[in-house]
């Protein structure tokens, strides 16, 4: 750290003087009393303010934070964005952070810091006003103010360089007394000792400089500590009122807040609904208003209690008693209308939150109308109703069934023809289903409908629209039926009964009575059955006696005969039943199916091994068989198979259940997921942005990384080579100078350079000298050469070490540092760049993996964006 006396000593030569001292109080304190610092810092700064305010007419009896804004947008002299946020800095760290200013300026600093920010506007001042007087200053950088160690630790670098001088002086004069007879030596060392002692005597005056600076300091630290403590306690006093005051505004602001939420709650569910309400969208309206009066109100108070801080934080810190009376009072009067404002905030506060909950009750009212509407909507109930209701392992089933049918993919029905014929058949049927509720077994009944539910249409090819709206689905849902009934059409074996979905239930449900009649020609079952059968025969032919006497030929009135033929032919009267019967009779001839089958199979057990009940089997072995006999309803394989396949799976598996109306709590709840995938598609968008993001500055980092390491491989060239020239230059230094003469290795260096110097001058071997003589010219020189550069090298040595040569050494010492630094920093950059390129691979990989995993999201939800 090099010494600087004061940052502020240009001060002294300008019409900005009067703060030097106040400034230099502020460095002494700096270490000690760091608060003192930033307090005096504050004072000095707003001091220059309102001096420059009012400079160029500003109204000098107003708080300063608002006589920093008028100046700033003073059209005579404005003030650059930089320097207005260093003066904000500065006051923020006078006070400390208190809520209204964390909000402005989140930045504390060090003291040092906070002395160096007003240096800058000081010279920024002084560079516009007085051009001139701040031209001399060639210097004008910020160093680290001087502490007492600092100087303390300078004070023993110049003794110790005194003590370095004393003993060079006295070794010189034990030279003297040996080299008494030869006087020209003498006269160099006497030399050498002049300019020495002309040395110490300049490390003396820096000697008694320091002493009377760390005295100096010493005075300035004891004045600061006198205030020290009653300054930091006003100062304190203040800033405790400031924070209670927005404490108590923070309150306000949450308040707000949550009356902001409310509003935003209720909009959405207003612009979710599926009609426009007048009276509705009026308290929407009164809402907007109501809570615009409460932001203004709000902004009152904000203005009210930062006009307060302002007002208080200027009292403290200046020294006009006019001010201060004149602020005071106005203080008074903020007082008073900050409680008028409060009170009247709370009121409308109240006020607004009755409208909230009033709104709310008219919308439920409201939404209750709109379900009825919607209701109506609804084509075809039964399956709405089915659909929505799928739950369990019915629901389960039916996905694993959807899921593995595609064009693909249609081996399930060719393994699955013999499903009652085969047991190995079957398993690997149930083994595929089975595959696919493990898969899913983590999942919730809403999750796995609402994926069953875009699997179908997207088979079906209808167009998908956002299912938040209800109507959209409502139309979804019916054109699945539509699709189903145009598909069965073209079967000449379909025929229609009473509606869409009843035609499609019958078609299905004869088909799976077709398929038992055609495996168990013979069969026979138990009396028990018979007579139930008999007796939903007799009690349906009351309703349809022409069509069983004409069409069908059955004499009802018989009935031993009627028995017999049912004991015989079980499945066609199940079949008659179906197709004549009602809605409530299907529950009978599924049950008569389960007890017949439990009678004549073996495997009387469902999915999970577990004894079958009547509902287990509608829900699971029952689906698997109507999903079998759809092979032999349908002609083709095309995906179109799926949606008369899962309409009438849905229609017949539930059609032992009646519902009262048609009830949205399943819809509203699949809802729930939807809006929880795209909440969560859409962290993974912004996931994905933020990725995209840190990839272009990663590059850019890397580029500049490499142009860095370029840039330090040039410089390090460069010194290197500077390194070497200053070698060559310091030893002609050192074999020139005087001082060199008093070096223990000067004399030998100086015995081979005068043998050298013989030789060359002696070098004309005659062309009649004899072989040897030449040869032995020759290695002589080669000698001589040889003893002189081991002399040089020894002399340079000895002369770095001796202490006469520290400035000239100050030069390689410079320059290793320099290159060391070059060093590290190529070192530290290269490593950089290898962390970033490892960096740069690694958030590709994840981009690219979070690329492929929204597409999955997209195709799985292809409303979701």
């Amino acid at each position: 750290m090099k010494y600087n006396e004061s940052n502020f000593t240009y001060l002294k030569l300008t019409t900005l003087n009067k703060y030097y001292q106040y400034l230099l109080k502020a460095e002494c304190a700096c270490e000690d009393f760091p608060k003192m610092t930033k307090i005096i810092a504050r004072r000095v700064v707003d001091a220059f303010v309102r001096e420059l305010s009012i400079s160029y007419g500003i109204n000098s009896n107003i708080a300063t934070g608002q006589m920093v804004k008028m100046l700033r947008y003073n059209e005579e002299f404005s003030i650059p964005e930089e320097i207005y946020d260093y003066i904000q800095i500065i006051r923020v760290n006078g006070i400390g952070i208190t809520l209204y200013r964390s909000r402005e300026k989140r930045i504390e600093k060090h003291p040092i810091e906070i002395l160096e920010l007003i240096h800058r506007i000081f010279c920024w001042y002084l560079r516009i006003k007085e051009t001139e007087t701040i031209s001399k200053f060639i210097d004008l950088s910020f160093k680290a103010p001087k502490t007492i160690e600092f100087e303390k630790n300078e004070l023993k670098k110049i003794k110790r360089d005194i003590q370095l001088k004393n003993n060079q002086i006295n070794n010189l004069r034990e030279k003297i007394i040996e080299l008494a007879m030869n006087s020209k030596s003498v006269g160099e060392l006497n030399r050498i000792i002049i300019a020495i002692k002309q040395e110490k005597e300049e490390l003396e005056k820096q000697e008694s400089f320091f002493t009377e600076v760390i005295n100096s300091h010493k005075y300035e630290i004891e004045e600061v500590h006198k205030i020290y403590e009653r300054e930091i306690r006003e100062v304190d006093l203040v800033k405790d009122e400031c924070v209670e005051n927005h404490r108590l505004l923070a309150k306000k602001e949450s308040l707000l807040v949550r009356a902001e939420l409310d509003k935003q709650q209720i909009k959405s569910i207003i612009d979710n609904l599926e009609e426009d309400e007048d009276i509705i969208n009026k308290r929407k309206d009164n809402i907007e208003k109501q809570l615009e009066s409460i932001r203004l109100s709000y902004e009152k108070s904000l203005g009210l209690t930062n006009r307060y801080q302002d007002e208080s934080e200027t009292i403290i810190f200046t020294y006009d008693d006019n001010l201060k009376k004149l602020l005071s009072n106005d203080k008074s009067e903020i007082i008073s209308e900050l409680n008028f404002e409060d009170s009247k905030f709370y009121n409308k506060i109240t006020e607004y939150n009755k409208l909230i909950e009033d709104t709310k009750k008219k919308i439920t009212l409201f939404k209750g109308i709109l379900d009825d509407r919607i209701r109506h909507l609804v084509k075809y109930d039964d399956f709405y109703n089915a659909f929505l209701n799928l739950n369990g392992n019915k629901l389960r089933i039916l996905y694993s069934m959807v899921s593995n049918w595609n064009k693909n993919n249609s081996n399930i029905l060719s393994k699955s023809k013999e499903w009652l014929l085969n047991r190995s058949n079957e398993e690997s049927l149930l083994d595929m289903v089975n595959k696919t509720l493990e898969e899913i077994k983590s999942l919730s009944d809403d999750q796995i409908k609402l994926s069953l539910y875009y699997k179908v249409l997207r088979i079906s090819g209808v167009q998908i629209k956002n299912i938040c709206n209800r109507k959209n689905f409502i139309k979804a849902v019916d054109s699945m039926v539509q699709s189903a009934y145009v598909t069965l059409l073209e079967n000449k074996d379909f025929n229609y009964y009473l509606s869409k979905t009843h035609s499609i239930k019958v078609c299905y449900m004869k088909k799976v009575i077709e398929k038992l009649k055609s495996r168990y020609k013979n069969i026979k079952i138990k009396d028990e059955l018979v007579y139930r059968i008999y007796d939903e025969i007799v009690k349906i032919s009351f309703k349809n006696e022409v069509y069983f006497t004409e069409s069908l030929k059955i004499d009802v009135k018989n009935e031993h005969a009627l028995k017999n033929s049912i004991k015989k032919q079980p499945f066609d009267f199940l079949s008659i039943i179906i197709e004549v019967g009602e809605e409530a009779d299907y529950k009978f001839v599924y049950g008569i199916i389960f007890e017949i089958l439990k009678d004549i199979t073996v495997n009387n057990y469902n999915t999970t091994g577990e004894q079958l009940s009547l509902e287990k089997f509608l829900t699971g072995s029952f689906r698997i068989m109507l999903f079998i006999s759809s092979n032999d309803v349908l002609n083709s394989r095309d995906l179109e198979e799926v949606i008369v396949l899962f309409v009438g799976e849905v229609l017949i598996s539930d059609s032992i259940i009646n519902y009262d109306k048609i009830d949205f709590d399943s819809y509203n709840r699949m809802i729930e997921v939807w809006k929880s995938k795209q909440i969560f598609y859409k962290d993974k968008i912004n996931e994905k942005n933020d990725i995209d993001n840190e990839l272009e500055a990663i590059m850019d980092e890397k580029l500049n990384l490499e142009s860095n390491i370029e840039a330090l491989n040039s410089e390090e060239k460069t010194l290197k080579q500077k390194y070497a020239s200053y070698e060559e230059e310091f030893k002609h230094m050192v074999f020139s100078s005087e001082k060199s003469n008093v070096l223990e290795s000067y004399g030998k260096y100086k015995e081979f350079k005068s043998k050298m110097q013989e030789s060359r001058s002696s070098n004309n071997i005659s062309s009649e000298s004899s072989i040897i003589e030449t040869w032995v010219e020759q290695a002589s020189k080669m000698i001589n050469e040889s003893n002189l550069a081991q002399s040089e090298i020894k002399l340079i040595e000895e002369a770095k070490k001796s202490g006469f040569f520290e400035r000239e050494l100050k030069v390689f010492t410079d320059l290793q540092e320099w290159l060391k630094d070059i060093e590290n920093d190529l070192y530290n950059n290269r490593k950089i760049l290898r962390e970033k390129e490892e960096e740069f691979s690694l958030m590709k990989s994840k981009a690219e993996k979070l690329s492929e995993y929204l597409d999955t999201l997209k195709e799985i939800y292809p409303d979701i964006e």
